[in-house]
Formats: structure tokens, sequence, C-alpha cells
């Protein structure tokens, strides 16, 4: 039987639920193969019960345990048989057991570094609240007429649309990144019951995937409106000096060094752990696949980059020129105009394709963990 968790679905889960029923489970399962949060709770009570680590996880421990198995039982972690006295007198938690030394070592956190995320957050505040006041600013120096009101009106759904996802967005953010640090705290001491924690979140995990998609359309539509209202008050070459319409290149290119820097970490380790697995078919096509998938995102990623550095660089010469030059700040305005529009089209295609190498890398450190 495979492991089973939260989240886990089919006819073992239903095997699970009415084993736990038979051993009294209160209140009774239903038994509809899916491992939801009852499910959890009935594994956990049971588990206390039978002093198994209460994780909500079914592994070979759990599952001897619910077929009245108790005499030999199989540590999660190592996957190797041990006897239940010696099990019972070690902890499984980086100490040694019956000779085999059991670590966190092969589990990682499987998902973005929501951590760093949150910090991300304070450059992307600070850019809408940049962009907001070059708006009102342009606005402000308008004459009073519909196409002001119009530019008001428009601002203000805006600011109001990117609350609505913002303030969620955020919240579900913060929460991931705490279950992450608990993780870290966690993942020395007891790595079964880190794995545990970073199985809960990958519902709020892919929510979040969601919410950030539909956060990137009011912002991207403000920043929008920010380049129409500064190219309308520019001047057009008037000799007045030009506003850089394009919101604040150098903190994303930033990001996308950072990113890449960290995947290129993850994936470094997740090969590492991959070397140690017997050379059978199944960890074989795993392996390849996600290999595969890394040359993919390589591409993907370096189109990115190269389109975010290409404004970046123009950004800066811009912001050289404006002064000195307002008719070749403003030409620099134009010809970098389609690269920016590419931003967020380049940017949905390769996090694509790193969402899936993700999905690959955690299914080549579960092999590791069998």
């Amino acid at each position: 039987m495979p492991v089973l968790k939260a989240g886990s679905k089919g006819g073992e889960v239903k095997k699970a639920q009415d084993a736990l029923n038979k051993k009294g489970a209160k209140p009774k399962l239903k038994t509809d193969g899916l491992f939801g949060p009852g499910t959890t709770k009935a594994v956990q009570e049971f588990q206390k019960k039978n002093k198994l680590k209460a994780d909500g996880i079914v592994g070979k421990n759990t599952q001897a345990a619910l077929q009245g198995s108790g005499e030999i039982k199989t540590d999660m972690t190592s996957g190797k048989k041990v006897s239940s006295k010696k099990v019972s007198s070690k902890k499984v938690s980086g100490k040694k057991v019956s000779g085999k030394k059991v670590s966190g070592k092969n589990v990682r956190w499987p998902h973005d570094d929501f951590i760093k995320y949150a910090k991300q957050r304070r450059d992307i505040d600070q850019t809408i609240e940049g962009l907001k006041k070059d708006i009102e600013t342009a606005a402000k120096a308008m004459p009073d007429g519909s196409e002001k009101s119009a530019i008001e009106k428009e601002l203000k759904d805006l600011l109001a649309a990117l609350d609505k996802v913002h303030v969620p967005l955020i919240a579900n953010a913060t929460g991931i990144a705490d279950k992450q640090m608990e993780f870290e705290k966690l993942v020395a001491k007891d790595p079964a019951g880190a794995q545990a924690i970073a199985a809960s979140v990958e519902k709020d995990v892919k929510q979040h995937a969601k919410m950030r998609e539909a956060a990137n359309k009011p912002f991207f539509a403000l920043d929008k409106l920010a380049e129409r209202v500064k190219k309308s008050g520019s001047g057009g070459g008037s000799g007045k000096s030009p506003k850089w319409p394009y919101g604040d290149y150098k903190p994303l290119l930033k990001n996308c060094r950072d990113d890449k820097r960290d995947i290129e970490k993850d994936l470094k380790l997740t090969l590492k752990v991959a070397a140690t697995l017997p050379k059978t078919k199944e960890n074989e096509r795993a392996i390849a696949s996600l290999k595969e998938c890394w040359k993919r995102f390589e591409k993907a990623e370096f189109e990115n980059y190269a389109n975010v550095s290409r404004v970046a660089d123009k950004q800066m010469e811009f912001e050289k020129l404006k002064g000195k030059d307002p008719a070749a700040a403003e030409k620099i305005i134009k010809d970098v105009e389609k690269d920016h529009k590419d931003v967020p089209v380049i940017q949905k295609k390769t996090r694509k394709v790193f969402e899936e190498m993700k999905d690959k890398m955690r299914a080549v450190d579960a092999l590791a963990l069998e």
C-alpha cells in the first residue's frame, strides 16, 4: 500500500477508512476514498493510541498497526524494517535506528520560497504606490473635463480591484510562509513531521498561483494607465523633461536573478538525491523527465531575463538623458514599448514551465522517501 495523506484519494484510502472504522474511529468515517480532515483526525487519534507518531499520515508503521501486525514495523523515513522494540526506544529524528541513520537531508521544502516572496511584496507595494502617485500627479495637471474624470475613475476602479485581490493574496502567502518557517525548524528533528507540514499547504500553494494571476491583471492595467497618462502629459518633445512610464525595472531584474539562483540550488539538491536512488526504470524516467524540463525552463528563463534586462538598461539610459536631451529620452520610451508589453506574456510562459519543473522535482524527492 502506498503512503496515504491529506489529499490522497482512491481505493487504498477507502481500505484505510474501513480499517479505521473497524478499529473504533469516532465519529465513524464515510468510506468515500477521499483523505480529508476527518480522516486525518481519525488517523492521528489511532496513532496516539498505538504510540505512533501522530502526523496524520498512513505510512508503513500505521498500515502495519491497522492490519493488526505489531511485530515488525517499518521506519517511514528510511523504508528499512526495524523491530518494534527498537523503534519505541529510539527517536526517528536524525538518531540511529537499528544501526541506520535517519535524517532530514532528503526532505526539503517543495514549494516556492514564500519567506522571500513576502519580502518581494514590499517592492511590489512600493511600485503600486509609485504608479498611483504618478497618475494622480499627471491627472492633477490636466484641465478639468471628461478625459481627466475618466482617468480618475479608472484609477479608483483599478485600486479597488487591487485591494480586493491583494489583501487575500498577502494573507495566503503569509500563512504559507509561517508553515515554511515551521517546516525549517522541524526538518532536522522530525523529517516525517516536516514532510506532513509541506503536504498540508499544497492546496494553499495552488490557490496562491491562481490568486497571483488574478492580482496581475489590475496591476498591469494600472501600469498601462500610468504609461498612457504620462505620455499624454510628457510634452511630446517640447523640451519638457519626460517621465519614465513603465515602472521601476531594477528590482524586477534583481528578482529574476534571485529566482534563477534559488531554483538552480534546489535542482542541484534534487539531482544529488537522484544520484542515491536505485537504478530502476521508474526512477530513470523521473530523472530524465526532470532534466528535460530543466532545459525548457532555462530557455524560457533566458528569454524572460533578457527581456527584463533590456527594459532595465533602457530605463537607466533614459534616466541619464531625460534632463539633457528630452527628445532622445522620449525615443527610448517608444523603442522599449514592445519589450515592456511582452513582459507579462513571457513571465506567464516562464511561470508555467517553472511550476511543471517544481512538480517533477517533488516527484524525484518523493522517490527517495518511499
